[in-house]
């Protein structure tokens, strides 16, 4: 009978990761890199995503005057439906007066 000698541990360990050392490398480097690449895209993404959010601050700022403008526009309209409006036209643009109306003009 043969009698066999036990390993350690230590000794089992020793040869393997030596045999192994230049890919454990690699691999490391590799996750570096992806973690670096990684970190920047993130960053990037980030001042970017600020970016659009001032965007979108500003489109909204411009919705909001837009239809402030739209609501002024629409009570124009219907201003412009009415009597006071003709009324106010006619004397403006044609001069215009009721009867028994007297009108002054200022000497120049």
């Amino acid at each position: 009978m043969k009698i066999f000698k036990k390993k350690t541990r230590t000794s089992q360990k020793g040869p393997r990761f030596s045999r192994y050392k230049g890919s454990v490398v690699f691999i490391s480097c590799i996750l570096l890199v992806l973690t670096a690449v990684t970190t920047v895209h993130s960053i990037s993404l980030g001042a970017e995503l600020q970016d659009k959010n001032a965007q979108i601050t500003e489109l909204e700022k411009e919705k909001k005057a837009e239809k402030q403008r739209t609501e002024e526009i629409e009570e124009y309209k219907e201003y412009v439906g009415t009597d006071e409006y003709v009324e106010d036209t006619a004397r403006d643009k044609l001069g215009m007066v009721k009867e028994n109306e007297i009108l002054f003009k200022a000497e120049e």
